[in-house]
């Protein structure tokens, strides 16, 4: 960590009395950009309006985000009821929910009805930049601009100019604080406004400060050389530094400062400062350093401007970390392709990669150290393929390769190997290795792809002495597969064997390893309900119950009825492959096929986790499962691995806002007299009878697993459910009809009323039965005029 961050720690140490606990770590986001239908990627101001539509500030343009789509309003030289400028400086809504906007060419507000502009460029403002609009208790807003602050009367738009010291001094930001004084962060200095006296005021001079905020105590000044806080006292503290500090967003229980190279959250609780930055080797981290605008939006979803784009960050998003190869990086996972997992006695995670070695990973700085090779002509990693790690009591690993076994002293970083040797039967007996186990006693049992399992007591650690189980058809109490899968020591201290081919096996505690006796689980025993005999994994679950993962569905252990209960698709499983079994408190987690499951042993119901909401992908690999001891899984795959822990995986309990964004008449959009988002009915004529909706939930966490229902009553008997955003109807009959569409939210979640759009067909008027009455009078009439002549 470099000083200028470390000086931040020690400030906010200081201020605080709390301890500092320095964490450089990554911040997991869902990033928009240009890519997304952004209209430019440098972004200075975020709101949210009244519906829920999330509004963004660039460089170039407005834009108006509905969780899928970008709508771009720009400045339109012949259209003065567009943008003053395309270049937006800030946005405020109002108390009244109306949104201002502040251009490098002045003033304007959003006229939410009639989807336009208003302007405001009379004098004092004119076409001047907006650099900061706020709005005090009363409803008056203070704009900021360059050589002045103007107060506007929104009860009648009256404008009062306020000069100040020069006309160069620039409003940067204006913040009303909780006793309702007005402070000005200014090119000149943090500035505090008199209002009755007319007096500006120099809290701090001689510093440019370009954002502000207030906590319930402190006013908060992000300057170009850090960071102020200034007492209710008007006594100052202030951190020097070299980067510039463009943004402050407190919180109740934390304050968010973003400045030119990074990200930091301070917790004021406990005093802890965490520090994010963009990883190069951690997908779906922040897509910039430098950090522009920070908004927080119904939710508590946080959104971060960059000169990148857009960062959104919630609590309430799957946080599955993916780390994966990165090209050219050197300090990113070398191989995507992930096998095993092991947690040293130091806290370091080891990963085995298929064709990558051994990586290690720096818990700090997210970086990866290879060992793939021998280092100083030193004997070295035996092969490429790491497929099963282990730690013995001396804290050496163990490693499983495709060609041998490896023993690593990780304070030397020194490798020994181990390999068949056809000439001595206590040699490993294949060196292909599947699956290590230390048990309790510090033994190393070793289960080999082809050569069965292979027994190391404790004492021949260091001069290993192999003893070697094998399958023998002429025994019924051997081994019942030579390819090992995987081993597991349970809470009894009985081991127990996953097999490929050959089903479970178990070996009681304490038994002798020249008295090795196999008890076999297979399907071929109908009464005991084993659907297959490929075994991919097992575990405990804390109560003790014994967990099963095969290539036919997940098995539990019923001891009362000597039986196992099983679990597929059709209780809810994606998949029936179950690679990896981790129990966490009274949940499991299962990595799959088709992603990850969460089962609760409570109710046995399954919440299925997919590449959406961040894995490395829906398929994952055998072996490659681990639950280190902060509780944190890991599940390895084809591209890369995820970690995360079980207590960050929140659900989404907000229902979204819905709304109808668009409404089209033979695929083209309906002119209306007010947008189509707040009408409630329509009517259209006979001839005008092919009509399309389009509609979106407002839900920014994850919106690719919004869901959808909807149905055009008069016509649809039953609601269309999917992931589809619009509806279209053709040949309409003449009548009424009422449209009526809602939505769920990432995590299932509805907003039952949802949105209600009434539609009428109506016939020609030479149609009408008053049209030819009208006719049957004008011709009873005309005749009865005739007569009378």
């Amino acid at each position: 960590m470099n000083l200028k961050r470390l000086s931040l720690f020690f400030f906010l140490a200081l201020f605080f009395l709390g301890e500092i606990f320095a964490q450089q770590n990554y911040l997991q986001v869902a990033s928009l950009g240009l890519e997304n239908g952004l209209s430019q990627n440098t972004v200075r101001c975020i709101a949210q309006d009244e519906l829920g539509f999330v509004w963004i500030g660039t460089q170039n343009g407005l834009n108006r985000y509905n969780a899928y789509d970008f709508e771009v309003f720009q400045h339109e030289p012949n259209w003065e009821t567009s943008l003053p400028s395309d270049e937006i400086l800030c946005l405020r809504m109002s108390q009244k929910k109306e949104l201002w906007i502040g251009t490098m060419g002045g003033l304007a507000r959003y006229n939410v009805i009639k989807n336009q502009f208003q302007r405001f460029e009379t004098a004092p403002l004119g076409k001047t930049p907006v650099y900061s609009i706020a709005e005090d208790a009363k409803g008056n807003l203070w704009i900021g601009t360059a050589g002045r602050l103007v107060k506007m009367n929104l009860a009648n738009n009256s404008l009062e100019a306020f000069r100040l010291e020069t006309d160069s001094m620039i409003v940067y930001d204006i913040l009303i604080g909780s006793e309702q004084e007005i402070w000005l962060g200014t090119s000149k200095g943090l500035v505090k406004f008199d209002e009755t006296n007319k007096k500006f005021n120099f809290i701090i001079p001689h510093v440019q400060i370009r954002t502000l905020a207030q906590d319930a105590k402190s006013i908060w000044a992000g300057s170009t050389k850090g960071l102020h806080i200034v007492n209710p006292n008007l006594t100052t503290q202030t951190l020097a530094m070299e980067n510039e500090v463009l943004a402050i967003y407190p919180l109740q229980n934390e304050v968010w400062i973003g400045t030119e190279t990074g990200l930091f959250k301070f917790d004021k609780r406990n005093g802890r400062l965490r520090f994010f930055s963009k990883k190069t080797n951690v997908l779906n981290t922040l897509n910039d350093d430098h950090i522009n605008c920070i908004f927080q939006d119904k939710i508590g979803t946080l959104w971060i401007g960059t000169n990148k784009g857009i960062n959104k960050y919630s609590t309430l998003s799957k946080t599955f970390t993916h780390y994966k190869y990165v090209p050219m990086s050197g300090i990113s996972l070398n191989d995507d392709v992930v096998s095993s997992f092991w947690q040293d006695r130091k806290g370091s995670l080891w990963v085995g990669t298929a064709n990558g070695g051994l990586n290690k990973l720096d818990s700090i700085s997210g970086e990866f150290l290879h060992f793939t090779k021998p280092i100083d002509n030193r004997e070295g990693i035996s092969n490429k393929s790491v497929w099963a790690i282990s730690e013995d009591e001396a804290g050496n690993l163990w490693i499983g390769t495709s060609k041998g076994l490896n023993r690593l002293d990780t304070e030397k970083n020194e490798f020994k190997n181990y390999f068949n040797d056809p000439e001595n039967s206590s040699s490993l007996p294949e060196n292909f290795i599947l699956s290590l186990l230390k048990d309790s006693q510090g033994n190393l049992w070793i289960g080999t792809h082809g050569g069965g399992l292979a027994f190391l007591a404790k004492k021949d650690l260091e001069q290993p002495v192999f003893t070697v189980f094998k399958h023998d058809p002429k025994r019924k109490n051997s081994l019942s597969s030579n390819i090992v899968r995987c081993i597991y020591e349970d809470r009894k201290g009985n081991i127990w064997i996953g097999t490929k081919g050959g089903g479970l096996n178990c070996v009681e505690k304490n038994t002798s390893p020249n008295e090795t006796v196999f008890k076999v689980f297979n399907k071929e025993n109908t009464d005991i309900h084993l659907k297959s005999n490929d075994i991919w994994s097992v575990t405990e679950d804390k109560e003790g119950g014994l967990w099963v993962g095969t290539s036919e569905g997940l098995h539990f252990w019923d001891a009362k009825e000597k039986a196992f209960k099983v679990f597929s698709k059709a209780e809810g499983l994606p998949n029936n492959t179950i690679y990896g079994i981790v129990a966490h408190q009274t949940d499991l987690w299962l990595s799959t096929n088709r992603g990850i499951s969460r089962m609760s042993r409570k109710d046995q119901k399954f919440r299925n986790f997919d590449v959406k909401d961040g894995l490395q992908g829906n398929e994952f690999n055998g072996g490659a499962y681990y639950q280190n001891r902060q509780g944190e899984i890991f599940f390895g795959g084809n591209n890369g691995f995820n970690s995360f822990h079980p207590k960050r995986i929140l659900d989404n309990p907000h229902a979204p806002t819905v709304v109808i964004t668009s409404c089209k008449v033979f695929n083209e959009e309906l002119e209306l007299d007010s947008q189509i988002t707040i009408k409630r009915s329509i009517t259209l004529p006979a001839d005008r009878n092919f009509v399309a909706f389009e509609f979106s939930a407002l839900n920014y966490i994850l919106p690719e697993k919004n869901q959808y229902e909807y149905k055009l009553e008069g016509l649809d008997k039953d609601w269309v459910r999917g992931t589809r955003r619009f509806a279209s109807y053709t040949n309409l009959a003449v009548g009424e009809y009422v449209f009526r569409m809602r939505a769920s939210n990432n995590d299932g979640v509805w907003n039952e009323t949802g949105v209600v759009l009434h539609l009428e067909i109506v016939e020609p008027f030479w149609k009408r039965t008053w049209f030819w009455l009208l006719i049957l009078g004008i011709a009873v009439g005309g005749w009865w005029f005739w007569k009378k002549r």
